[in-house]
């Protein structure tokens, strides 16, 4: 059960709660041109928009204007609130609806720093994330973590791990892999989390060893156990399980061992 606390809150102007209820229907329009719209004129009415900023990045289609927008609107929010009330409230970010931008920012900004190799600064910003809201609302620790392993950065993952013992398929999984390149001589030795893996799902391992073929997208919401759901953590987890031919080699061999008998 989620713990809820009470964070003063900012008196806002007209001008700020306009371009907020302008955003919040902006978010929900299909067309980009719509939403495009939407968050020029809402940093029309209030420049320090952080959502506004966050909305531009996620339309262009260019990486630099990405990024510029995603570090206008880190600033936007900092300019707005001051750094002594991120401070004072790191632990407890978006149990307040107005520390929400921030976090939404952090997480655009993240992805399209990995996505142009920026992998360390990709990596802190996430940490950024889990430090501000540990109840982790928009389940970044599943990609930070696959981000970790596919560095082969096992000790900070050991850290997420810990931090979230989940008895989901994205946790098991990537217990799994961070079991086998912690010590890839344990291959006889890794059966209870190997088995706890696949007994979370399935699908997983025929498409982690390629007896299935991925889907390029999943459709969300995913139900737990499904077929959809193995597809979703694989896109998300590939990168991790494939960065060296010797984890899938191993996978293949405790898949033997254990001779599993997979859905068709």
């Amino acid at each position: 059960m989620e713990t809820y606390f009470t964070i003063p809150t900012f008196e806002k102007s007209p001008n700020q709660l306009l371009a907020e209820e302008i955003l919040d229907a902006a978010w929900e329009y299909e067309d980009p041109m719509k939403k495009l719209r939407s968050a020029r004129k809402a940093l029309n009415i209030d420049p320090l928009c952080c959502d506004a900023y966050t909305l531009l990045g996620d339309l262009s289609e260019l990486t630099e204007s990405k990024i510029e927008y995603y570090e206008k609107a880190l600033s936007s929010f900092e300019q707005r609130y001051g750094q002594d009330y991120i401070k004072k409230n790191t632990g407890v970010f978006w149990f307040n609806r107005e520390t929400r931008p921030y976090i939404r920012a952090l997480h655009a900004y993240g992805l399209v720093c990995w996505d142009i190799g920026k992998k360390n600064e990709a990596i802190e910003l996430y940490k950024k994330i889990l430090e501000l809201n540990p109840n982790d609302n928009l389940d970044v620790r599943y990609r930070l973590l696959n981000w970790l392993l596919s560095l082969r950065d096992t000790e900070s993952a050991a850290i997420i791990l810990k931090k979230y013992p989940e008895e989901t398929v994205f946790m098991l999984f990537s217990t799994l892999l961070y079991s086998i390149l912690e010590d890839p001589e344990r291959v006889r030795h890794l059966e209870k989390e190997y088995k706890q893996a696949v007994e979370s799902n399935p699908f997983v391992v025929p498409y982690l060893l390629g007896k299935t073929r991925l889907p390029e997208q999943v459709q969300e919401p995913v139900q737990r156990g499904s077929q959809e759901e193995a597809a979703a953590y694989c896109l998300l987890a590939n990168q991790a399980w494939t960065a060296s031919k010797e984890v899938l080699e191993i996978l293949e061999i405790i898949s033997i061992n254990y001779s599993t008998s997979f859905p068709t």
